[in-house]
């Protein structure tokens, strides 16, 4: 009996140990759905930059370590909140701040305003308010790095004395920015010279953190406030008075300094960032779609994402470096970066560079070999820091966070775009001297610490393959992603596999252009055997699709890495790869959605259908479907690829948004890693990625001809037979083909900056097989312009074409005929 006593007695605090885990964990969650946000403001414009409401991203431009949002539970005028930025667990919502107006015998005005619409533009927090006789339009945007400027005008029916001020307010509401436990930090104030100085000292790893607050006229009044000059306000007049916001991470003197010299430029600093709103939006080529609103206002949002989270150097870092988003996920991701370097490459290479050597230079200061390591089953589950190793995420010190796991490697194929898009051999070859050594040292990481006996390599964890939760790797689960995701699980992992087919495959590309032959021809060794493992080894007869294996059996769960091996060309036999595109990816009971392609099928088991295929159990990810496009577009599915892209960018567009996920049975925003009940991070660097991608056709670059294709329509750069085996993964980055049967070329332009292609028979035959064909060029995307000269080559033969124009071609023996029609 007392032993029973005993064991009751030591077994409460478990369970009580256990609730109160589960609470902290899910409390959120649990309010979230049962508590209904009440909005005291009206909402115009996108991002939602809206505190509280929105997971993420706040407004940072310019690479800043801090950012803002509006607070949607506040009826205060001009309510922000203040956000740090950096890499750090620390990162998180500061402080709240506010306009009011004193006047009437120091009467406080706007402490409570009456009507409050707030508009969003992807630079520009704008607000305009009423309370009683006065009027307010307030602006709260960034004119440097790490410096920002709350500007408010104010107005009155009646003739009145007022003094502006902006006051402080200690955080309250919801918090869905974080999704690390953790508080606010210890924030202190102390009056400096004309403006207020703001101290946080934040949690792990112990970030100080100081932003100073400057009026441009008048001085504090206390504490928590700033007050402007006392002016006489006539109707109809307009008093403008503004604060400038300046931050730092490192030294408690910069953020005073830069605000004073800010104060006396203040006019010219504002002129120039809007300059640069309309400069950067004058960057980004117009969408393949440019008639259509959705497209391009999908664009914007998109390409506004990207550089909203890119992060200026500080602590180690000697270049610009990007995180998915702004305080949700502040560090620099594994898979997410080079993800982030394909978008960003499409409008500034060089800063493309900059983020990918970033992270290739993480753990570069650890030792070359670890000084200890625990394997199982030949996987390194437990190692100290490692140089060859890229982390699952880094901070700005460049030191690995979790440093056990790693992410799929797709670092080869944002190089290779990177070093496509230079337009200079310099930069080209700088870029290379650079990326390549890294790339390759990390290639051997993966043979020594993820290749099972069998040949095939294995993710140690769900976090390691960037799918967390996913069904292949857990079953149902009531922990959140980011928990169940750190257990080890151990198989030949399909997607896996095809990355590392990748990376030896763009690894040997790049060392050809760096004159090693005889690395290219080793790393090409291994990608053919790779290959000829993953179309064999991997193919289930029973499901007809590419499925992991452990201990020899198939893990029969249906996602969309059973048409990886097509995706990254890692697979030769026609047979089935059409048998997986006919029989799963075009089949509406298993992944042809309405709102795109789910992460689990619709009707496997584990799709997760009571949270809404919660995170990696059904929900939409931009990257499935970006796969998908360029399967269907590849082997000649154009029609199905065209609605495809239609439903995808019409569900992006919807969301007035970039979000991390969303639902595939109704095309809603979908669920945060936290679990249902917190939005998904809005602005998200994957999504906005892939979503550039999509709107301007980059998997329509490269397709395969087919003895039975008739057409060709589409932003194609190159395409060949079957036959033949590109030399890049996927073979839709490569710009220079050895081996093309058809190539389009723009002499002196960017090969990539396609017009529209339309190359059809004109005497029923196969296009390798006609003798007659029809050929035009169409510019509706604004890529170039009518004079531009295009190179066309068809079966080794080149033509000078203008665009907007017809032609037909006849081909006689050897060589052809183009005649303008």
């Amino acid at each position: 009996m007392i032993t029973k006593g005993l064991f009751i007695l030591y077994f409460i605090p478990v369970i009580l140990i256990i609730l109160l885990l589960a609470w902290l964990i899910y409390r959120k969650q649990l309010q979230n759905l049962v508590r209904p946000l009440k909005y005291r403001a009206q909402f115009s414009g996108a991002p939602l930059y809206i505190a509280g409401s929105t997971s993420g991203s706040p407004m940072s431009e310019m690479g800043s370590h801090l950012g803002f949002k509006t607070v949607p539970e506040s009826a205060r005028a001009g309510c922000s909140a203040l956000f740090a930025t950096i890499t750090s667990l620390g990162a998180g919502r500061l402080y709240d701040f506010a306009f009011r107006l004193y006047a009437d015998g120091d009467k406080k005005y706007f402490k409570l305003s009456k009507p409050r619409k707030v508009h969003f533009n992807p630079y520009c927090i704008e607000e305009e308010a009423e309370d009683l006789h006065f009027r307010m339009r307030s602006r709260l945007f960034f004119i440097q790095h790490n410096l920002a400027i709350f500007e408010s005008v104010w107005e009155s029916d009646r003739e009145t004395r007022v003094q502006p001020a902006c006051y402080f307010i200690p955080t309250a509401g919801r918090d869905l920015e974080n999704p690390y436990p953790h508080f606010n930090g210890f924030t202190f104030f102390k009056e400096n010279g004309r403006g207020i100085h703001l101290s946080n000292y934040h949690r792990i790893p112990g970030q100080k953190l100081y932003i100073y607050f400057l009026p441009s006229e008048g001085g504090q009044a206390g504490k928590k406030e700033l007050r402007g000059p006392k002016v006489r306000l006539l109707p109809g007049e307009i008093f403008k008075w503004s604060i400038i916001i300046s931050f730092s991470a490192d030294f408690s003197d910069l953020p005073k300094l830069r605000a004073e010299r800010a104060l006396d430029h203040l006019e010219k600093l504002i002129e120039t960032a809007e300059n640069r709103w309309r400069k950067f939006h004058s960057s980004i080529t117009l969408p393949c779609e440019s008639e259509k609103e959705s497209a391009r206002r999908t664009l914007e949002l998109a390409s506004w994402a990207l550089n909203n989270s890119l992060y200026y150097p500080r602590g180690n870092m000697k270049r610009w470096g990007s995180v998915p988003s702004k305080v949700y996920f502040p560090f620099i991701w594994g898979w997410d970066t080079p993800q982030h370097v394909l978008g960003i490459s499409e409008w500034n290479p060089g800063k493309a560079a900059e983020v990918l050597l970033t992270q290739l230079e993480g753990n570069s200061r650890a030792r070359d070999k670890a000084r200890f390591k625990l394997r199982v089953k030949g996987i390194t589950i437990f190692s100290g820091s490692e140089r060859s190793h890229i982390p699952s995420k880094v901070d700005d010190s460049l030191k690995g966070v979790l440093d056990l796991y790693s992410q799929p490697p797709l670092q080869s194929w944002a190089a290779v775009r990177v070093y496509e898009r230079f337009s200079h051999a310099g930069e080209r070859e700088k870029f290379l001297k650079m990326a390549l050594p890294p790339l390759r040292e990390n290639l051997h990481w993966w043979e020594e610490n993820r290749k099972l006996k069998n040949g095939f390599f294995s993710y140690l964890n769900g976090l390691e393959s960037g799918l967390d939760d996913s069904p292949r790797f857990y079953p149902p689960s009531f922990l959140p992603s980011f928990i169940i995701g750190l257990v080890p699980r151990f198989f030949s992992a399909v997607d896996l596999n095809c990355w590392l087919f990748q990376s030896y495959l763009n690894v040997a590309y790049l060392c050809r252009k760096a004159g090693l032959i005889d690395e290219a021809a080793r790393y090409n060794e291994h990608s053919g055997e790779l290959k000829k493992k993953i179309t064999e080894g991997l193919w289930s007869s029973k499901q007809e699709a590419w499925l992991d294996r452990r201990n020899g059996t198939f893990i029969e769960v249906m996602t969309p890495a059973i048409w990886w091996p097509v995706f990254t060309g890692a697979c030769n036999c026609l047979e089935k790869i059409r048998t997986v595109i006919e029989k799963h990816l075009l089949d509406p009971d298993k992944f042809w959605g309405e709102y795109g392609i789910p992460s689990v099928a619709f009707n496997d088991y584990n799709y997760n259908s009571r949270k809404d295929g919660y995170y990696w159990r059904g929900q939409i990810w931009m990257i499935n479907n970006y796969a998908a496009l360029e399967v269907l577009y590849r082997f000649g599915y154009t029609r199905e690829a065209s609605l495809l892209h239609e439903r995808i960018t019409r569900t992006l567009y919807n969301s007035a948004g970039l979000y991390e996920t969303y639902n595939a049975e109704t095309g809603a925003i979908g669920w945060s890693s936290r679990g249902p009940g917190d939005p998904a991070v809005m602005q998200f660097g994957m999504s906005s990625a892939w979503a550039i991608q999509i709107l301007y056709c980059r998997y329509q670059h490269f397709c395969y001809i087919f003895p039975e294709t008739r057409e060709l329509t589409g932003y194609i750069q190159w395409a060949t037979t079957f036959d033949h085996s590109p030399r890049l993964s996927p073979p839709s980055v490569e710009s220079e083909p050895d081996e093309a049967v058809l190539q389009v070329d723009l002499p002196g332009g960017q090969g990539y900056d396609l017009p529209k292609l339309n190359f059809k028979s004109l005497d029923n035959k196969p296009l390798l097989l006609s003798s007659e064909l029809s050929l035009r060029f169409d510019i509706s995307a604004g890529r170039s312009n009518q004079d531009d000269e295009i190179v066309f080559i068809w079966m080794g033969q080149r033509y000078n074409v203008k665009p907007e124009m017809n032609y037909i071609l006849r081909i006689n023996g050897a060589g052809g005929e183009l005649i303008t029609i």
